[in-house]
């Protein structure tokens, strides 16, 4: 009974090791890698035209470049951001977005934002994935909102 007892210690020891070690692993990559928050999709006032996305990205532990955003709900998403020229607003398409280690960018209105094409939203969240230089993706769902409505 003894060994018996003596074996099973042994193996809860080498799962609550493991668990701790798996722990410490999720941690650190979570702190590696980027963070979206805080995302919502305005939707388009008229048919035919794009929504814009927005949410705030917190850098990982090393400089990194959005490159992409995609989604099942859109036929595409391109990167953007407001500029004024010539008295003129403009909004240029980005091929990337710098990403600063441990920075935070807000994409706001009026601002840096992602247009979604032909958006075909299921319920009131649309699941966005985005995609970085090193590799990296990270989903998160962007909360609705109609033309009428004021940002969250």
């Amino acid at each position: 009974m003894s060994k018996t007892v003596g074996r099973f210690a042994c193996v809860v020891a080498m799962l609550l090791l493991a668990g701790a070690l798996f722990s410490g692993a999720m941690a650190e990559a979570q702190g590696r890698l980027p963070r979206v928050s805080s995302a919502w999709v305005h939707l388009a006032a008229l048919s035919g035209r794009p929504a814009a996305g927005y949410f705030t990205l917190i850098g990982g532990s090393a400089d990194d470049k959005l490159v992409s955003i995609s989604s099942p709900a859109t036929s595409r998403i391109e990167l953007h951001d407001s500029a004024m020229a010539n008295g003129m607003m403009s909004m240029p398409t980005e091929t990337y977005v710098a990403i600063p280690a441990r920075s935070t960018l807000v994409f706001a209105p009026r601002g840096r934002h992602a247009m979604l094409y032909d958006l075909r939203p299921s319920g009131n969240k649309v699941l966005l994935t985005l995609h970085f230089a090193s590799g990296a993706t990270v989903s998160t769902e962007a909360a609705t909102r109609t033309a009428g409505d004021a940002a969250p």
